[in-house]
This record gives structure tokens, sequence and C-alpha cells, in this order.
């Protein structure tokens, strides 16, 4: 397709984006790929790496997905270059919107349109060192909490790192993500005053009459808590 595109003259006009999914199933079975599971644990685990956790969390393995933009037109001189900017999916159809000099729409079939929570990611096309325009992004699942503000990470739920249990649900964790992407190095012991700005922003972000419905105690279990395991039936 992209070889007609460039024949017929239309690539420079072209716009492709390339995105997967956000991360490999978090089913409990070892023994895949028979039954709810895609394939062994340690396979779900190895494809996500270098990130923790997977599916059914708020770390990076379950909320990271790679983003591939082209277009001729104006990429041309930077094809092939990494952007470190952080942004989120709710940024994709503002950027096509901009990139195609459309407005969002007010109205679709006479019903009002809520306003669009994504940035465009244009500016990053030709400008690789400049500052995320997104500076905040509120993430949730089940049981499950975290916000992203300014480099900085916070995680909360029962699909946090593993080995927490009722009890402790509630603590946050706490990651420099502008040098830690991998989300490795929890910080919240060691920045407790960034912790509390941190939840506090959740709450702010968070329309509390959907999002808190979602507390941790309604989720009796989340298969995001085991690790990888070798099946019973391997002897080595």
């Amino acid at each position: 397709m992209l070889d007609y595109l460039d024949e017929s003259g239309q690539l420079d006009d072209t716009i492709v984006v390339v995105c997967s999914a956000n991360a490999t199933g978090a089913d409990r079975s070892q023994d895949g790929p028979s039954g709810d599971s895609e394939f062994l644990a340690g396979w779900r685990w190895a494809f996500r790496t270098p990130y923790n956790m997977r599916r059914q969390c708020s770390l990076g393995g379950s909320v990271t997905s790679p983003l591939i933009i082209s277009w001729p037109r104006e990429m041309r001189e930077v094809a092939g270059g990494v952007r470190d900017q952080y942004h989120h999916a709710v940024d994709l159809v503002p950027t096509i919107l901009d990139c195609a000099a459309i407005d969002p729409p007010r109205l679709i079939k006479g019903k009002a349109q809520a306003p669009m929570q994504g940035v465009s990611m244009r500016y990053t096309f030709t400008a690789p060192e400049a500052p995320s325009v997104r500076r905040t992004q509120r993430y949730e699942m089940p049981g499950a909490r975290a916000i992203y503000h300014d480099g900085w990470k916070a995680v909360t739920g029962r699909s946090v790192t593993p080995g927490r249990r009722n009890g402790t649900a509630g603590a946050w964790e706490l990651y420099h993500t502008d040098t830690d992407r991998a989300e490795v190095d929890n910080l919240a012991a060691r920045y407790p005053q960034k912790v509390a700005e941190l939840s506090s922003l959740w709450r702010a972000a968070a329309d509390c009459a959907v999002s808190l419905a979602h507390d941790e105690q309604e989720v009796p279990e989340l298969p995001a808590r085991s690790r990888p395991q070798l099946p019973d039936r391997r002897a080595s």
C-alpha cells in the first residue's frame, strides 16, 4: 500500500499510525496456551520487558504501548527518530485533526460533543527536545490507580508490586519515570511529600462518583499479583 501511495504521489499527504496492544494477558494459568491463557506465564512477563507487571494494573507493563507515526511531508528529515515526550492514547485523534487542519466537531448528528481531553503530538515531529505538552495523566483499573505528573508517577492498589495484600492496598508507590522508565525503584519512602502531592492530584483529577466505585476492596482477586512460575509438570 505504501509503495502504491508513493508511486501515485500521495504518500507525502498520508499519515501512518502504528500502535500495538498495551500488554500481555494477566490470567493466572502457568500452563498455557490452553483455556484462557494466551501462552506460558514466563513469556507473558518477557513480552512486557523492561516494564513491570501485566494488564489489569497501572504500572508500565500494563499501560505502556509502542507508537510509530509517519508523515513524509512534515517528517522526512527526522524519519527514524525517537521521541521521549509523555503522551497518552487520547492524544491520537487530536494529533490527526491537527495535521489535517480540522477543528474537533462540536456537534455530531445534532448532539453536543464533550471537549476532547487529548492534546496534539504534532509539535514532537520536528522538535525532539521540546518539553512534553501533556503534563498529567490519571490511570485506573479495578482495584488499581495511578497518576503521572511532570516526570513522576504514583501507583496504588492491589495490583501494584506483588507481595502487597489486604491492609496495605492503600499505600502508594512512587517512581521517577524521567530516569526510571521501567518503574523499578520505588521512591515512596524517600519522597513522602511527592507521594502526598500526587495522591491529592489523583483525587482532584478523578470523577469520584465513578472512580472511587472501583475501590480495591470491591475486587476480591486480581490475577496481576502472580509472578511467573514453572509449570508443575516440568522437572527442570
